[in-house]
């Protein structure tokens, strides 16, 4: 959309979709462009983008919610029991968020491997013994979850700083 009336799109170099399956384009070799000339018809403008894109996905409802997130080493229990708490407040919680010591990082084996003790998917079993039963407490809850990943950094890696 434009405030001049019209607009362009050149769809030249994203993928092609030819009877069998997705090609990547010939550069050079051809051009697909739109036009949009809706004058000041906005709505129209993008009814027409639609046509050829699609519908719009709609973020779903949970993701506006409220997150909660603190960088803390709360334990399986504790992470519960503050949930529970934010619940009898009426507090609501759209997704936990489960910050650093979800997953090892002063582990003794982590710390031999020179890696800087963000250890990607490497559940903390001290702090969350059994993370499936927690992870089915979350969703009982009705909490959607993520996590902050580390993927694993080794220092000693000259690739790797």
């Amino acid at each position: 959309m434009s405030r001049l009336g019209f607009s362009s799109i050149d769809d030249s170099e994203s993928m092609l979709f030819e009877g069998k399956g997705v090609s990547s384009r010939n550069l050079g070799q051809r051009v697909d462009g739109y036009l949009f000339a809706y004058g000041h018809d906005y709505r129209e403008a993008v009814k027409a983008l639609y046509t050829i894109s699609g519908p719009q996905p709609l973020l779903p409802r949970w993701a506006l919610g409220n997150w909660w997130s603190r960088y803390y080493a709360y334990h399986a229990d504790q992470y519960l029991a503050l949930m529970d708490k934010f619940e009898e407040e009426k507090i609501p919680l759209s997704v936990a968020v489960l910050d650093m010591d979800w997953h090892m990082t002063d582990d003794q084996q982590v710390l031999k491997s020179g890696a800087t003790g963000w250890t990607g998917y490497s559940w903390n079993k001290k702090l969350y013994p059994d993370p499936k039963a927690f992870l089915d407490e979350l969703h009982r809850r009705k909490l959607k979850i993520t996590v902050n990943d580390h993927p694993v950094r080794n220092l000693s890696h000259p690739h790797r700083r």
